[in-house]
């Protein structure tokens, strides 16, 4: 925006005050300042064990989502669609505009700007769309109640979470679901008792409090029902500065930015030695992004050749079968994947690939 800094004078003299119009000439103007570059897309918390899940990213105020017709956040649909059936990238409208989206097996989550998540897709009637009932079925943008604002989500392959802006959690969805019907957010607990507070980092199943110690719940417990919710202090794991949960395993990054993990409790190796800025783990594996911005995972030996040349990376998000990441530039974000389909090309019946390639994916709006 043009700003106009008149040079206008405004004298006061004995008797009065003096109307001389400004001359023109002497008009200054500024300079416009240059419009800031876009954030780069942001995709957190991207996880699910379903081979066919979509992909989302959270961009310039819109949310995109890509795959499987059957995944997308647009439920319910008038027409039947197919696994198969691919989506290229296609914006999802919203009232508000999103913070974060979470993918899970059969259901998005997003957290708009204002700290109210949204669900769509498909709930199972296991309470996975945050409902207070079990059988909601299908919805589109369904509100879930929480206690407070959030300031992050993730999910879990079924179990969705929040980092609520007071440092407490919220999960719904099994393993949370309780056998007497009844569904919706309840606060994760310590098993010695009381509510779990003073989170600063969260994944689904466990978080960082503002020492640096680990919480975990869930799977990495083996724990169901209303158990689910009854957080551990994780032995081995901190003082950490962010957390990623895969089933049973969880791993950290420590304050020197080495990373750990832990399966069902006791420390297994891992093959990284470098220093971490980021995790995401899925499955067997992990990817980080190192404090040079470029990928590096393990858990899938090929995987490394097809994230070799990525540089600058900001953000990143591992599933099952796809690998994601942003970097600075705004425009686009990359995918590496066994399937061209995952992609969101449109196409159907696709050949996998003997290796992951990595494609770029434009987002803009039509």
């Amino acid at each position: 925006m043009t700003g106009r800094l008149l040079a206008a004078a405004v004298l006061i003299v004995g008797c009065g005050i003096d109307d001389r119009r400004p001359d023109p000439a002497q008009e200054v103007v500024e300079p416009a300042p240059l419009a800031p570059d876009p954030s780069p897309p942001d995709l957190i918390h991207h996880r699910s064990v379903a081979s066919g899940v979509v992909d989302c990213a959270v961009h310039a105020g819109q949310l995109f989502c890509w795959g499987p017709t059957v995944g997308l956040p647009v439920w319910p649909r008038d027409e039947w669609t197919f696994a198969r059936d691919r989506s290229p990238v296609t914006p999802v409208p919203m009232q508000r505009e999103p913070r974060a989206v979470a993918v899970g097996d059969d259901h998005t989550c997003v957290l708009r700007e204002d700290g109210a998540v949204r669900c769509s897709g498909r709930d199972h009637h296991d309470g996975r769309l945050g409902s207070e009932i079990c059988w909601l079925g299908f919805a589109i943008d369904h509100p879930v109640s929480l206690l407070a604002a959030a300031t992050d989500i993730a999910i879990d392959v079924w179990l969705t979470c929040a980092l609520l802006e007071d440092g407490r959690v919220e999960c719904w969805g099994p393993p949370s679901a309780r056998s007497d019907g009844i569904c919706g957010p309840r606060v994760v607990e310590m098993a010695s008792g009381g509510e779990l507070r003073g989170c600063v980092r969260m994944d689904a199943g466990a978080c960082v409090d503002a020492s640096g110690d680990v919480w975990v719940w869930g799977a990495p417990g083996g724990r169901v029902g209303t158990d689910a919710l009854r957080a551990t202090r994780a032995e081995g794991l901190g003082p950490a500065r962010d957390v990623a949960v895969a089933g049973e395993a969880s791993c950290v990054i420590d304050r020197a930015q080495a990373v750990a993990c832990t399966l069902r409790g006791a420390s297994i190796p891992v093959p990284f030695r470098g220093k971490a800025r980021a995790l995401d783990c899925a499955g067997a594996g992990c990817c980080v992004i190192t404090t040079d911005g470029t990928l590096s995972c393990w858990g899938s030996s090929d995987l490394n050749a097809a994230v070799a040349g990525a540089t600058d990376v900001r953000v990143l998000a591992l599933s099952w079968g796809t690998l994601c990441w942003s970097t600075g530039d705004a425009h686009e974000v990359w995918c590496a994947s066994r399937a061209p389909s995952t992609f969101g090309t449109g196409m159907r019946d696709d050949p996998i690939l003997p290796a992951p390639e990595a494609r770029p994916i434009p987002l803009s709006s039509p």
